[in-house]
């Protein structure tokens, strides 16, 4: 009665999926209690048979005692280097290295990264081809094989210079393919690092021959880069000293245009005013000489009337007086004498 108790006690205390976030959990020390952990999946083998399923992080039981064992398999991305180095590697052994030939021959060793991932509903498929350890059937038995054919299709001044910085894609590609074309592999490569290259000692003295000759070329290009730029700058200085003094005798030369054209238009001015002085003066005159012309013709009217009027008037008196010696004088005219 007292374990079942306490069993119910601890399940209800630990059986959550909060347990999962650690590989260890108090409860593995139950048996037929299995705990996944984050970011895993677990399969089941009984008797080493594959049973079917793929069990989500948590809390599972199994009959653990009577012939089932679990494999737990990481989801993420996992990141493994290629080729696996020895822990021994630490107390002074000697690293391990993937080997191709270039297209001119020469050898180079590399070191990469590979990161890869399994998705969750390939993983079953993929452990029942590969086994439980499938990154060695599909990863470190294949990079060798996919280096290989990148570097015999690259020279070596291709590997170790101009086209390094393509080698990690190219590998990746390499890699890819074979999970599709050759292992009808569901392993996704994600990114291929190259951690480390070796080149050939005599290929390394003949790159840094090269590299010092590149150096000096492109220190001789900078210089006289550099002294063109010089160049430059003066004649630049000297074409703007020479524009400047290009403006400056085309604005004289306006000036002195603009200065000759007001000149001319003011000649003119003075021109056209006198001529026109000269016209009213001609004018006034002229009208001066009519108003005289027409005040003399006005003056010989006046006289003439005042000569006819005068002849008019004598011819009366003399019509008068022969009236008078005929008739003899009114009588108005006697009685008033």
């Amino acid at each position: 009665m007292v374990p079942s108790i306490l069993l119910r006690v601890l399940l209800l205390v630990f059986s959550t999926q909060i347990l999962a976030i650690n590989a260890w959990s108090p409860l593995q020390i139950i048996p037929f209690v299995d705990i996944v952990p984050s970011r895993h999946v677990a399969i089941y083998f009984w008797n080493g048979a594959l049973q079917p399923g793929v069990f989500d992080a948590g809390l599972h039981w199994r009959w653990f005692g009577l012939g089932a064992t679990p494999a737990h398999i990481f989801t993420g991305i996992d990141r493994d280097k290629v080729p696996p180095q020895s822990p021994a590697l630490n107390r002074g052994g000697e690293k391990t290295y993937l080997k191709c030939r270039s297209r001119d021959g020469s050898t180079f060793q590399f070191i990469i990264e590979v990161s890869n991932k399994l998705a969750r509903e390939h993983v079953h498929e993929t452990v029942r081809l590969h086994g439980i350890n499938y990154d060695t059937e599909t990863i470190y038995n294949q990079a060798e094989f996919a280096m290989a054919e990148v570097c015999s299709n690259m020279t070596s001044e291709a590997i170790a210079m101009t086209e390094f910085h393509l080698l990690d894609d190219r590998v990746r590609q390499q890699l890819q393919g074979k999970q599709i074309e050759v292992l009808d592999s569901k392993v996704e490569i994600v990114q291929v690092k190259i951690l480390e290259m070796v080149v050939p000692p005599a290929l390394d003295t003949s790159f840094a021959k090269q590299a010092s000759e590149k150096a000096r070329m492109a220190a001789l290009r900078e210089e006289r880069l550099a002294d063109a730029e010089l160049i430059l700058n003066q004649q630049a200085k000297s074409d703007a000293a020479l524009e400047i003094t290009r403006r400056a005798q085309r604005a004289d030369m306006e000036l002195a245009e603009h200065r000759v054209a007001s000149q001319n238009k003011i000649m003119l001015l003075e021109a056209e005013a006198k001529s026109n002085a000269s016209l009213i003066d001609a004018e006034a005159k002229a009208k001066a000489l009519k108003l005289e012309a027409d005040a003399n013709k006005a003056w010989l009217t006046e006289q003439q009337l005042r000569k006819i009027e005068s002849e008019n008037l004598s011819l009366f008196n003399v019509l008068k007086g022969l009236k008078a010696s005929i008739l003899g004088p009114a009588p108005n005219e006697t009685c008033h004498r």
